[in-house]
């Protein structure tokens, strides 16, 4: 089931700028990483590592 959430906009901007600090081409996939990180306890994971084991969803802007 997709799940939508709507950050405020600062939220956003500092969200997306540690996404791509710590490598993720998505925002969608490091938020999945980042909350769960948080309800494992475990540390972040390292983007590529999770790319090898998951796809991740297609770049709207290579499509077109």
């Amino acid at each position: 089931m997709p799940t939508m959430v709507r950050p405020p906009r600062p939220l956003r901007l500092t969200l997306e700028a540690a996404a791509a600090a710590a490598g993720y081409r998505h925002l969608n996939d490091y938020l999945v990483d980042l909350l769960e990180a948080a309800h494992s306890g475990q540390p972040l994971p390292v983007p590529q590592a999770y790319r090898k084991e998951k796809l991740p969803l297609p770049d709207k802007t290579e499509a077109a």
